[in-house]
């Protein structure tokens, strides 16, 4: 049995890039769930924390504040009482702490690890239109 070694380079940069990207996706998608604008993502904000889903924004932001703003984060999780109110002490909390910063640092990484691997293939419309999709993925997560 012969092996196309190219076909398997190809197969793993494919691979890394759609790890990477989804990765990178679903940070914006949890950093969006939060930072966001109920208009145009066409949904309320907070679902991710009224269904008790700790996302890495709301990680992040935990493991930055003292134990007293901590227990206060907790006790709103496990409430999942979340409101437009609630949602703004979020995000305060979260542009205080900085935290925008380290969550957009991380999907630039994984979005630069995706193309860092297409970078791999030869030229093509299919390469230029993935290396599109991937910088979408940072406007849309950098535009909030």
């Amino acid at each position: 049995m012969l092996i196309d070694r190219d076909a398997e380079e190809k197969h793993r940069a494919l691979d890394n890039y759609g790890l990477n990207f989804g990765i990178a996706f679903q940070i914006v998608d949890d950093y969006l769930d939060i930072m966001g604008d109920e208009d145009s993502l066409g949904k309320a904000l907070g679902q991710d924390i009224a269904m008790g889903e700790i996302t890495l924004p709301v990680y992040d932001l935990f493991n930055s504040l003292g134990k007293k703003e901590r227990g206060e984060l907790k006790q709103i999780i496990l409430s999942r009482n979340i409101n437009s109110e609630v949602i703004k002490k979020i995000r305060d909390k979260i542009n205080r702490q900085k935290i925008s910063l380290r969550i957009k640092e991380r999907i630039l990484s994984y979005v630069c690890r995706s193309k860092h691997n297409l970078a791999r293939l030869k030229d093509s419309c299919f390469r230029e239109k993935l290396m599109d999709l991937a910088d979408y993925l940072v406007e849309r997560g950098f535009g909030v």
